[in-house]
């Protein structure tokens, strides 16, 4: 329901009248607030480094997910793990680059694992 374009098989298998887009700027606000309302508990919380710009911090993910609610949401669940330090967390955002699509995210979690 909430693929990204580049799904080949999915796109090609709707008809373009049942398809509904979803522009990158009306969907911008929303995952604005979803990194904002999820990252603020980690800065809280210590769990990413006390020296770190929020606002910096918070928009370079919003820009970079290019739209994808799907790959916002990966992002959180690898950051909400257990397993990063506050370093390795901050690393991590810095790090992500334009999804080319859920595989690569997967990849780099099993990495850091």
């Amino acid at each position: 329901m909430f693929s990204g374009p580049n799904v080949a098989a999915l796109r090609d298998s709707i008809l373009e009248n049942d398809n509904i887009r979803i522009w990158r700027t009306l969907s911008k606000g929303d995952i604005q607030f979803y990194f904002t309302t999820r990252l603020e508990p980690f800065f809280r919380r210590g769990k990413m480094p006390s020296s770190s710009d929020r606002a910096t911090i918070i928009e370079y993910p919003v820009r970079v997910c290019n739209g994808m609610f799907m790959w916002a949401r990966l992002t959180i669940k690898y950051l909400s793990s257990l397993a990063p330090t506050p370093s390795e967390r901050l690393d991590t955002i810095w790090k992500i680059q334009l999804p080319e699509g859920l595989d690569v995210m997967y990849e780099q979690i099993f990495s850091l694992l």
